[in-house]
């Protein structure tokens, strides 16, 4: 890992870098809380399955906020500090990931809460050129394209494992398998880019992919200044 000075890109950056190959030729890229900053959304989307939770078992909804608050507290007591994701709290409550998945497609309107983004546009049209890039989300499929149609970048990203894709949830290794089998890139020159390690880059380093830790929106606009260096002077004049 590095952090504050990147020596192996040789400028300042506050992200944090795990093995990133040279070059990268795939991206695992998460959505939520990585390609857009809008911390009333997040939090209205937590709001919104505890109450679909309530709905499901008849709770009030404090009761249901507590039940969930203190299976994630147990969990992070017995795992280290880690928090689940909120799609394997509900399954260990029992909730199946289909009913997640219906919950998710039926509350969330991220039309509501974002806007399109230039910046990022610009970052991640420069990314296509040299990487293939698929998104992995612990939403929906449909969900997730609204997002990125919202955030004006959905024609940029067709790609997307969802939870309703193979109906596991982050940080489980399976979404990370198959965006790995979508884009047809090995895990040693894929890197995994999004802003929760526990759920977002330690199951792609576990598979062999590098990754990348930010903290939102605005670093990854300079993604394409630390990624593609390596991998377009291999498009121009080959393997080195």
């Amino acid at each position: 890992m590095a952090s504050g000075i990147n020596q192996g890109y040789g400028i300042f950056t506050p992200m944090n870098f795990y093995n990133v190959p040279s070059p990268v030729r795939g991206i695992l890229l998460d959505i939520d809380g990585t390609l857009y900053d809008n911390p009333a959304y997040i939090e209205k989307q937590a709001a919104l399955f505890v109450s679909a939770f309530a709905n499901h078992r008849a709770l009030e909804l404090e009761s249901a906020h507590e039940q969930v608050e203190a299976y994630r507290r147990e969990f992070a007591r017995n795992h280290d500090g880690r928090r689940p994701s909120m799609g394997n709290t509900f399954l260990a409550l029992g909730v199946s990931m289909k009913e997640s998945v219906k919950w998710r497609e039926e509350a969330l309107a991220p039309e509501r809460f974002l806007a399109v983004d230039e910046q990022l546009r610009r970052a991640l049209e420069t990314l296509t050129r040299t990487c293939k890039i698929v998104a992995v989300t612990n939403n929906p499929v449909s969900t997730a394209r609204r997002t990125l149609s919202a955030l004006g970048v959905g024609e940029l990203l067709p790609r997307i494992v969802g939870l309703d894709s193979c109906y596991s949830s982050k940080p489980d290794a399976a979404p990370f398998r198959e965006a790995q089998r979508m884009l047809g890139v090995p895990f040693g020159n894929c890197v995994a880019v999004g802003d929760r390690y526990e759920i977002d880059i330690e199951p792609a380093l576990k598979l062999g992919a590098g990754g990348v830790l930010v903290t939102g929106v605005s670093e990854v606009y300079g993604l394409p200044d630390l990624l593609c260096a390596g991998s377009a002077a291999e498009a121009e004049h080959g393997p080195q």
